[in-house]
């Protein structure tokens, strides 16, 4: 019977130290009857300045994506890459990307079994790293293997946390387009990263 007694208060012990006292005061919000006739302001730091303006990029890839689609007619699809589906297998993995998107161009000609692997040789892909450094390694990492061994090349933007991959095979005008529709969609200037 003593063991009983003292697992039910060794049980109820923790519950004890979150309950409240009836003696606390309520808290009152202020009066009109303040000292001062002016009247009160919010924080600086308040929820309502971050409503008003953003703090930085859009960094949300899916919004991004979908901010190319409405403004870019050569995008014929946008998919969403999962650890199911990247073939890099980059994504989710420790110091990788967290979120990404391929988008397929018309004017490269790919169809859907062309771009099954979700190559960037067939449109965009946008990857969100977890941080700007780096998603700029990223972009240097890619840049240095395409031009040591001679594997093409493709442009590369910067925005946040998110960068912005174009096949090469895109026509510098068509590039730029793409570029500033980023921008738009991420509420930032791009940065180039391929140089």
């Amino acid at each position: 019977m003593m063991r009983l007694g003292i697992a039910s208060v060794l049980l109820l012990l923790p519950f004890a130290a979150c309950s409240s006292s009836t003696e606390e005061p309520e808290a009152r919000p202020d009066t009109a009857s303040s000292s001062s006739s002016s009247p009160a302001q919010e924080p600086a730091d308040s929820p309502a300045d971050d409503e008003s303006e953003p703090s930085g990029p859009v960094e949300d890839v899916t919004a991004i994506a979908n901010g190319l689609k409405g403004s870019l007619p050569d995008v014929l699809e946008s998919i969403k890459l999962t650890e199911d589906n990247d073939a890099n297998d980059l994504i989710g993995r420790p110091g990788q990307y967290d979120a990404a998107v391929f988008l397929a161009l018309d004017s490269l000609g790919c169809s859907g079994p062309d771009y099954d692997e979700l190559s960037i040789d067939c449109g965009i892909k946008l990857e969100r790293w977890p941080s700007a450094d780096d998603a700029a390694a990223r972009a240097h990492d890619i840049q240095t293997k395409l031009q040591t061994y001679g594997l093409g090349a493709e442009w590369d933007y910067g925005a946040g946390r998110v960068l912005l991959r174009i096949a090469g095979d895109v026509p510098p005008s068509q590039a730029t387009k793409i570029r500033d529709a980023f921008a738009k969609a991420t509420n930032a200037k791009p940065v180039d990263l391929a140089t």
